[in-house]
């Protein structure tokens, strides 16, 4: 029991965005009007469960040394392609897998430019975040693809104990990112990759391959959140993706995923959405504009900043010290 409760308690102190977020929640109980109830905490899971399971990718890209900027047109393109083979005639399982293996090309796209060729990865991404968001309009004219089937509708819909489908495809994944982080060696190559390239290189780590399996599986988490996101809207929007991209690098960064490598967690990256979530949808039931929402979640996002970058600092000091 000691043990267990040591173990919380340095996972606790290792993210300080647990207390801040769990702290917000009782504040929000207490003082909200209307949080406390069975729809919102429905809405506010679903408005959660495609930014958590597209940040699971982002934060190992951002382990691995690299960003991925272009997970908002993979959210696009393939919640546009989902929905026109479904309304095509496809079975929607095919077309769910047709999705899938588009947003894990895209990544593999990402990922040999950046990794094998070199190319910087804020550049690489951004190029293909525009690439594939022009893609999608003009495949869809600019037009949201209408038609769906109520089967596929209602898979947003779908509970399990209770609890919707989508956030437990999220917590899947969270539950996933976290062992594969924490006890792989896969998980050790990423860390020291993000850490030191050149050195992963030189103690033996296929360092390209390491941080390219991060993007295609980056590329897969903006696929599948692309899948969910079509559903809940009911629509395959061209546009889906547009804004969702400054919420998943936000929630990975505030969550401890450094921007400079080598450092993160799927853990304090679940709680990084769930801030953001309660942000959103605290402000929103007290009837705040989202102007105002935008500048709340860009002074947590700057703190956010400013702490990776001092740690960063005090880490290379320590190391020239030693």
């Amino acid at each position: 029991m000691n043990k267990t409760l040591n173990s919380i308690r340095q996972g606790v102190n290792k993210n300080p965005i647990i207390i801040a977020s769990l702290g917000l929640f009782v504040i929000m109980l207490l003082f909200v009007p209307r949080f406390a109830t069975l729809g919102n905490f429905i809405s506010l899971s679903g408005q959660i469960s495609y930014l958590g399971i597209a940040t699971v990718g982002l934060a190992f890209v951002l382990v691995g040394g690299g960003i991925d900027l272009s997970l908002g047109s993979v959210i696009s393109i393939t919640g546009v392609v989902t929905a026109l083979m479904i309304v095509a005639g496809l079975p929607i399982l095919v077309a769910v897998l047709i999705a899938l293996l588009l947003g894990a090309a895209i990544g593999l796209l990402n990922g040999f430019f950046i990794a094998v060729l070199g190319v910087n990865a804020f550049m690489m991404t951004l190029i293909t975040q525009m690439l594939f968001e022009g893609i999608a309009l003009i495949v869809t004219e600019a037009q949201s693809i209408t038609g769906l089937p109520a089967v596929f509708v209602e898979m947003w819909y779908q509970t399990i104990l209770y609890i919707p489908v989508p956030v437990l495809i999220m917590l899947f994944f969270f539950i996933i990112g976290h062992i594969v982080l924490t006890k792989s060696v896969f998980g050790r190559r990423l860390f020291v990759t993000g850490a030191n390239k050149k050195a992963a290189k030189l103690v033996g780590v296929k360092a390209d391959t390491v941080q390219m399996t991060a993007f295609i599986f980056s590329g897969l988490m903006g696929a599948i959140a692309g899948v969910i996101l079509t559903s809940r809207l009911g629509v395959g929007s061209p546009a889906a993706g547009s804004n969702i991209i400054l919420d998943i690098v936000s929630a990975a960064v505030i969550g401890g995923n450094s921007l400079f490598g080598g450092k993160g967690s799927i853990i304090g990256a679940a709680f990084g959405v769930l801030l953001l979530g309660l942000i959103s949808n605290g402000l929103s039931l007290l009837g705040v504009e989202w102007a105002h929402t935008m500048i709340v979640k860009g002074a947590v996002i700057l703190l956010a900043v400013i702490i990776d970058v001092v740690n960063s600092k005090v880490a290379q000091k320590q190391m020239l010290t030693v």
